[in-house]
């Protein structure tokens, strides 16, 4: 009489191999990913990618600057609590020296105490309060006579900033002030002298203005005589403007690449046709790529 078959215990047929489970497990949560991957890849960087419109820059960067600042209220208050704290006692200012790294690369900057004494100071002293750190250059201009960055304001937009003193900064560029004549043309009718000629070039005085050469660091103000805060602008070639603007520090040579690199690969998200004269030829606006100041220290 032939045997029958065993049969299989109900509890073995649902038995299953533990490893086997987990590597399927993990196929398809790698599966999920990768698919997010390319969903994201095809519709958010890919079309932010091609499209180089100067509006979709824009938003692009806007975007970036909202993730990098989603604690800026919060910076803004220590930094005021940083503005209003005592500072260091060993401060230097007469020789000091200050070292800007931005996320482009690091700017050593020879500060002129003696042209600039006042202005130098507020500046070292900011400085030492960290006030400067993680700020945005907010304005770009890009021209043939007029190329620069400016930084320096809290608000990122051009309407904040003060100076370590809490009052605005008398204008330090003049032994003695130019005169200018009465009909408003710019043009200056005295012999001005300046504090240190060797910052400044080419003083025009039909025009009243002055070149400012590539590698200045120099105060930016409301457009009033003396009124200054922390805002400053830098040049990346050699500028014409009106002589009014205090010249406080000396880029060195070997940080010109930095420079040069700002101004071969950022561009401007114009606001403005153009600016001081140069309607038809210069950009003015904000870099249209993230631009901002890592840290400065000075010693």
């Amino acid at each position: 009489m032939a045997r029958s078959k065993e049969k299989t215990p109900s509890s073995q047929l649902i038995q299953t191999d533990p490893s086997r489970t987990f590597n399927i497990i993990v196929s398809i949560i790698s599966t999920i990913i990768m698919a997010s991957g390319f969903i994201y890849y095809a519709y958010v960087f890919l079309p932010n990618l091609l499209d180089q419109t100067d509006d979709a820059k824009s938003k692009r960067l806007v975007t970036a600057l909202e993730t990098r600042k989603t604690d800026e209220e919060k910076r803004k208050s220590d930094r005021q609590a940083a503005l209003l704290s005592k500072d260091a006692d060993n401060l230097v200012f007469n020789g000091a020296v200050a070292s800007m790294k931005t996320n482009y690369g690091e700017l050593v900057i020879d500060l002129k105490y003696n042209a600039a004494p006042k202005t130098v100071e507020s500046f070292v002293r900011l400085a030492s309060r960290n006030y400067f750190n993680r700020l945005d250059f907010h304005r770009y201009v890009k021209g043939p006579n007029f190329t620069v960055i400016q930084g320096g304001d809290p608000s990122g937009n051009g309407t904040g900033g003060e100076s370590a003193f809490g009052t605005p900064l008398q204008d330090e560029m003049w032994k003695v002030d130019p005169i200018l004549a009465t009909d408003k043309t710019g043009k200056i009718t005295n012999d001005p002298v300046l504090n240190d000629p060797s910052l400044y070039a080419d003083l025009n005085k039909d025009t009243g203005t002055i070149t400012y050469r590539k590698g200045l660091i120099i105060m930016a103000k409301s457009g009033a005589p003396n009124s200054a805060g922390s805002q400053f602008f830098i040049t990346l070639a050699d500028t014409v403007l009106p002589a009014t603007y205090t010249t406080f520090g000396v880029i060195r040579p070997e940080n010109f690449d930095t420079l040069d690199k700002i101004n071969k690969e950022v561009g401007v998200i114009v606001k403005n046709p153009g600016t001081q004269g140069y309607q038809s030829t210069t950009q003015d606006g904000q870099p249209d790529k993230e631009l901002y100041i890592e840290t400065v220290t000075t010693k």
